[in-house]
């Protein structure tokens, strides 16, 4: 009897535990389903379900309260692909009011940045200021190794360009030395999270080939136009962002990551990768174990900032993406068939161009050796013009502006793919 009367006040005891626990607001422990919840407007900046990817199909269930107490349920786990070095994609669902929907979560640097579909209508988590996607972070390391030798750099570069008789644009090499990683404004809330009803965003873009400026009503003129399904192999692409502008919005680049995601179903995540980083250290390292090798270094960048200078050197979206070409086939020739290759700038060119494209360069359609021309420039004038032109190169045309898709040729409203024919073919380039 006394053994009984002891037990009785134990599970009690350890009742009372459970309930004063679960009253926490901050991080509360949903009884019921033992899932760690948060209030997002009390968000830290880095939560615990947000830390660092440590093995693939890591899962990660957590549930976010909305400012209504509405519960949301996410349901997620890591996938392989790398993104700037590192794994910072996981993709599952999200359960509310017991319907469940498609959910994506993004790893930066300082956060992270979550969407998801709820009740058909698509949500966002972001934080409030800049994420730093992995970019940032990449460049930041070499620019103040550069930095720090700004003088002798500069002096190299000017006696350089005068040997060789080059134009010595000093704002482009200053603008080359001292890049401003800016902090977007944020919103009056103290909050590090704001849940966002997404907004409509508008995209113009045109195609380098005649195969992709016509509508996909006609599947029969398609193939004998481009030989969309003949016999050549597909191949899974991963995507080189060479250049990245500093006040490019890296929400655009999340969009074509989730856009490829949706129509796969989970299945595939694109691998994303940035030389350009990469290409600073190299012509450094150039330059410190061989002080004689000042030609290269000149060479090198002067090729890097012509190539990317957006006011003077390029004065169209057609010239900018044929010294995006041209740079690429010059240092990294190797990656050809292996990468699709991309600069990403801040605004739209003189032709008032938002995107251009090499149409369906992936298979080699239009003329172009296969995948010598796989690339594409892009401005943050829309938020879906980075996934738009992604697909064109690997084969998707302009669909009718009739279709709520990526695809239209304007006014773009949404990363989803629709036109099943654009699909087909794009799951048959990239071999899915």
């Amino acid at each position: 009897m006394k053994k009984s009367k002891t037990l009785r006040l134990v599970v009690l005891s350890l009742l009372l535990v459970s309930i004063i626990s679960c009253s926490k607001e901050d991080d509360k422990i949903n009884v019921q389903q033992n899932v760690a919840s948060f209030s997002i407007s009390k968000l830290p900046e880095i939560p615990e379900f947000a830390r660092s990817i440590s093995v693939d199909g890591e899962e990660r269930k957590f549930i976010l309260l909305t400012e209504k107490d509405e519960e949301l349920l996410f349901n997620l786990s890591s996938k392989k692909a790398q993104y700037f070095g590192k794994k910072r994609v996981l993709y599952g669902t999200v359960t509310s009011g017991g319907i469940t929907e498609n959910a994506f979560m993004y790893l930066g640097e300082n956060g992270f940045y979550l969407s998801f579909t709820k009740d058909g209508k698509p949500y966002e988590i972001e934080k409030n200021g800049r994420l730093d996607f992995g970019y940032d972070y990449l460049m930041k390391s070499n620019i103040e190794r550069i930095s720090s030798k700004k003088s002798y750099i500069m002096k190299i570069l000017k006696d350089g360009y005068r040997s060789k008789k080059l134009v010595f644009d000093e704002n482009m090499i200053n603008k080359f030395l001292n890049p401003v990683f800016i902090n977007e404004t944020k919103n009056a809330s103290e909050a590090n999270y704001l849940l966002v009803d997404v907004g409509l965003q508008d995209h113009k873009s045109i195609d380098t080939y005649k195969c992709q400026t016509e509508l996909l009503n006609d599947q029969k003129s398609l193939s004998s136009e481009c030989d969309f399904f003949d016999t050549k192999e597909g191949r899974r692409p991963k995507l080189d962002f060479i250049y990245i502008e500093k006040n490019f919005k890296k929400k655009a680049i999340t969009n074509v990551i989730e856009s490829i995601a949706e129509f796969t179903d989970g299945e595939f995540f694109i691998d994303i990768t940035s030389s350009g980083p990469h290409f600073l250290e190299e012509s450094m390292d150039i330059l410190e174990n061989d002080p004689e090798a000042v030609d290269e270094f000149v060479e090198r960048i002067s090729d890097y900032t012509n190539a990317f200078a957006h006011d003077s050197a390029a004065d169209d979206s057609s010239d900018q993406k044929i010294k995006l070409n041209n740079f690429y086939k010059k240092y990294y020739s190797d990656r050809l068939g292996e990468y699709v290759f991309g600069a990403l700038f801040g605004k739209i060119w003189n032709d008032g161009i938002r995107g251009l494209a090499g149409g369906h360069s992936w298979s080699g359609c239009g003329g172009s050796p296969r995948y010598e021309s796989a690339s594409f420039v892009a401005s943050d004038a829309g938020l879906y013009t980075v996934a738009h032109e992604f697909a064109h190169v690997v084969g998707a045309g302009h669909t009718e502006r009739s279709l709520n898709d990526v695809m239209i040729p304007s006014r773009i409203k949404t990363r989803e793919h629709k036109n099943a024919i654009n699909i087909e073919i794009m799951k048959k380039r990239m071999d899915l």
